[in-house]
């Protein structure tokens, strides 16, 4: 699980069908265990339908561990600072798999009204979906 969920072709499946994410040819056979630290890694575009820019993430992983866990700081087109921790925890039953996401958006979208509640509402609906993914293929 920990491999899948770390890999482009992994996050991109759980991100089907509504979102997809590119990555350069040259990452995409990568784990994100395998990129150094505090460097970017690319700018990966989030393509809605898998067709339509509609975001990017300029990619930083800047911690690994302890066990399997990472913690992405980047900065996307809505984000000044997009953090996102990801962990996975054996369990009786298999694993538990945690996102934590924190950001501070851009002062342009921080000026929109109700826009801090609109990402939000975003933020979590993606990772549902993600986590409905990933429990439908792992169980």
């Amino acid at each position: 699980m920990w491999r899948h969920a770390t890999t482009p072709a992994g996050i991109n499946t759980e991100f089907e069908p509504w979102m997809r994410m590119t990555v350069p040819r040259r990452l995409r056979d990568t784990s994100l265990d395998e990129v150094e630290l505090g460097v970017r890694v690319c700018r990966s575009w989030v393509l809605v339908l898998g067709v339509v820019p509609f975001e990017y993430d300029d990619l930083v992983i800047v911690e690994r561990g302890p066990g399997l866990r990472f913690l992405e700081r980047s900065s996307t087109l809505v984000a000044r600072t997009w953090q996102h921790e990801r962990t996975v925890v054996a369990t009786d039953h298999g694993c538990r798999l945690t996102d934590r996401i924190s950001l501070e958006p851009r002062s342009a979208v921080g000026r929109v009204p109700g826009s801090a509640a609109m990402v939000r509402r975003a933020v979590e609906a993606i990772f549902a979906h993600r986590h409905r993914r990933l429990a439908a293929r792992f169980g």
